[in-house]
């Protein structure tokens, strides 16, 4: 256990590990992709902001994940060449989520299209 003082308030944190913790005991099976997904998105955030990233700002709402399906629909090209390219140029869209869970941030694809459409 740290000697060090604390430099915050841990009861604000404290609740809102306690509430995480909640939501993953009484999400459906179904439902866990998504909460992983938004832990994933809420970490990725915090590494970002302790590296003093100006990204690292909230965004207006939580980052909404797609599937490879959605994905595909979005970009006009078949679900295989969306986990090829996953490898590839959608590299920095993807999260991993699991093994065999692969979603796409929406501001990821987003970037995408716009780096290839000016």
């Amino acid at each position: 256990m740290s000697s060090r003082p604390r430099l915050v308030e841990t009861a604000p944190l404290d609740a809102a590990l306690a509430a995480i913790e909640q939501a993953i005991r009484e999400t459906p099976a179904e439902g866990l992709p998504d909460l992983a997904a938004g832990l994933a998105g809420l970490s990725a955030r915090v590494s970002l902001r302790l590296a003093g990233n100006p990204a690292a700002r909230s965004p207006a709402g939580p980052e909404r994940l797609l599937t490879a399906g959605e994905v595909a629909e979005v970009l006009r090209i078949s679900e295989g060449s969306v986990y090829a390219r996953a490898r590839q140029d959608l590299k920095p869209a993807a999260v991993q989520l699991g093994p065999g869970t692969l979603r796409f941030s929406s501001s990821g694809i987003q970037r995408f299209i716009r780096a290839r459409t000016g």
